[in-house]
């Protein structure tokens, strides 16, 4: 996250900075990556990570959020 702290002319959002870390990381793997991401629901976090990885990958409601809906479904 170096690209975030530091002062420059040039700057790349927040997408570019996490695809260019993964890349660096994984790009040498010659299998799949598996993600998992556990988040709050929300469509606009969804929407992120298809933008940054290209597809949709598996999200998993985060405990709050999850026992959040349980309760509104059983009310």
């Amino acid at each position: 996250m170096e690209g975030i702290e530091k002062k420059s002319d040039a700057s790349a959002s927040l997408e570019e900075l996490l695809t260019s870390t993964i890349i660096t990381e994984y790009g040498s793997k010659k299998d799949g990556l598996n993600l998992v991401a556990i988040t709050d629901g929300a469509s606009s976090i969804r929407l992120y990570f298809e933008r940054v990885f290209g597809f949709a990958i598996m999200l998993i409601l985060d405990w709050y959020h999850l026992e959040k809906k349980i309760w509104n479904l059983m009310a």
